[in-house]
């Protein structure tokens, strides 16, 4: 049809008036979402990769689950097999499955805290080479990780002083004793070392605890970091829109319950979570919204208006910024009008 260049001119006016973008949008290269949209995860999958538990149920046979050596020799013989695979990121950026079921597992064998810090380190280096994530592999993950890392993040940890050498508490422990009992012995020397020996045995679990509480910070940093990962680059399907609006909100939730799960234990580590999930939402409006049927945004900004999103109605961290909840309103009204204009007036607008 012959397009009207004023009426382009008056819309477009009119979106930039409502755009929340003050800076430039995250490269995006619309080929890669071409192909990751019309390439569903193929139903192989699950038989060309074995299941993790495989590969421990093999360790298991040469070795008891109680030996460090277990952890290692399954989790060694996946990455050989699996984790090495030239298209290994691609699989799991269509199906998180290996990511759960690593979660689970740590659960079943009870895992240390390093040894579960080791393997979700290891994935979430992998989903660094990924393009795109299919927003069902961010929603699964999302869901497990506050159930199956509970157990490491106790409400009430028991509080230690500031790490010391073991050997130099050792060295304190057997100077401040020997001085004291050859100062003014007050029992025998075999009870005297088997006292000093009960003493250091408590202070080398003491250095433990300590160990275990930094091993515990890295696992909740590395957690944090995942999920961010994850979020920035999640991709919903515009063929599907009945399936978009719940999966962020269902992200949204996840993110609470590792609050609640004591996972995330800072407001300002919660709220930078919120504010990439609604960052990459308002980027997929912006790259997809004239796709997508009016009626969806009317729904979207039903729940928002009405105050229905929780996390949205929280007082920003920052004074003064521009809320989320008034970014994701601005981005729904632009993308709104471009979907009005190209399915109702026929217009292709950029």
């Amino acid at each position: 049809m012959k397009i009207n260049h004023q009426v382009i001119k008056a819309v477009a006016a009119f979106i930039s008036v409502s755009s929340v973008h003050s800076t430039p949008l995250p490269l995006y290269n619309p080929d890669t979402a071409r192909d990751f949209f019309s390439s569903p995860l193929s139903i192989t999958t699950s038989i060309t990769l074995a299941p993790l538990k495989s590969f421990f149920d093999a360790a298991q046979e040469k070795t008891s689950i109680t030996d460090p050596e277990f952890f290692s020799r399954g989790f060694s013989a996946f990455i050989q097999k699996n984790y090495n695979q030239s298209d290994y990121a691609d699989t799991l950026s269509r199906d998180g499955r290996q990511v759960t079921e690593f979660l689970v597992l740590s659960n079943q064998y009870n895992f240390s805290t390093e040894q579960t810090y080791t393997g979700l380190r290891l994935f979430h280096n992998k989903f660094k080479e990924t393009g795109l994530v299919d927003d069902t592999v961010m929603e699964v993950i999302l869901k497990t990780l506050p159930v199956e890392l509970d157990r490491h993040f106790p409400l009430n940890p028991l509080h230690s002083a500031k790490q010391k050498s073991p050997a130099k508490m050792v060295e304190n422990i057997i100077l401040t004793e020997f001085t004291d009992h050859l100062t003014k012995p007050t029992t025998s020397t075999e009870h005297f070392f088997s006292g000093l020996s009960q003493t250091i045995a408590s202070s080398l679990k003491e250095v433990g605890a300590n160990d275990e509480m930094e091993m515990r910070n890295r696992l909740r940093t590395l957690t944090i970091k995942f999920v961010d990962l994850l979020l920035t680059k999640t991709m919903w399907y515009p063929q599907h829109p009945e399936s978009i609006w719940p999966s962020v909100l269902q992200a949204a939730n996840s993110i609470s319950q590792l609050c609640s799960s004591n996972i995330i234990n800072h407001l300002d580590d919660a709220d930078e979570l919120y504010k990439t999930l609604i960052s990459r939402f308002v980027w997929f409006i912006e790259q997809f919204g004239s796709q997508m049927p009016v009626s969806w945004f009317d729904t979207v900004e039903g729940d928002v208006s009405g105050r229905l999103v929780p996390f949205l109605e929280s007082v920003e961290l920052d004074e003064g910024i521009r809320t989320k909840k008034q970014s994701l309103l601005a981005a729904l009204a632009r993308g709104k009008t471009l979907a009005i204009a190209q399915q109702t007036h026929g217009l292709l607008l950029d």
